[in-house]
């Protein structure tokens, strides 16, 4: 089945390719650094810087006479992306995410969310992330021991729920590069995200 999945991505990319190829660059002609109100008609779209998460550069777009937001990778259901994160940080960037006035949340991967269930599952999982990376660091374990003991597999049979697919899903891409992460981050090393430091 997997084997098959890659083909059929590959088969993907093939179509695509000459495509890509006439793609060029284009500069972006606005940005911003916390917030950026833009108005078309009687729509008002915010979007919103609230911290580091998932990504140094995570922005969320709120429409609040409509109560709507869309988080983009912030939040991704059914299983999140932890990979370059800034994970104790996260964990108040959705606080602030909690408290928009949305009644509806547009995750990066995943069906609408009426509720913040997910959300402050999410929160529970990087709090034991953090938490116990950071005692393996206390307790002076390596870079390996703390692999071997972070496992988190409370945290993946909540979320996989028994599937095979998203428990990889959890170990490759949350697990695997968040306690590496994690633990360089507690132990102070400098932030090398895609080569910047």
């Amino acid at each position: 089945r997997r084997r098959r999945r890659a083909s059929e991505i590959a088969d993907l990319y093939a179509l695509a390719i000459p495509e890509f190829e006439t793609l060029r660059p284009v500069p972006p002609t606005l940005t911003f650094d916390e917030s950026l109100v833009l108005n078309r008609g009687d729509r008002v779209i915010e979007i919103r810087w609230l911290g580091r998460g998932n990504t140094r550069g995570d922005a969320v777009v709120l429409l609040p006479k409509e109560r709507l937001a869309a988080t983009g990778d912030l939040m991704v259901y059914p299983i999140p992306f932890g990979i370059g994160s800034y994970y104790q940080e996260w964990i108040e960037t959705l606080a602030r995410v909690d408290s928009l006035g949305a009644d509806v949340l547009f995750f990066g991967h995943g069906p609408p969310q009426r509720d913040r269930a997910f959300l402050h599952e999410v929160q529970g999982l990087l709090r034991a992330l953090v938490e116990e990376v950071e005692t393996a660091v206390q307790d002076g374990a390596t870079l390996e021991e703390t692999q071997a003991r972070v496992t988190l597999s409370g945290w993946k049979e909540r979320l996989a729920k028994g599937d095979e697919e998203r428990g990889r899903a959890f170990d490759g891409y949350f697990v695997q590069p968040a306690v590496e992460r994690a633990w360089r981050q507690a132990r102070g090393e400098p932030d090398r995200v895609q080569g910047v430091e």
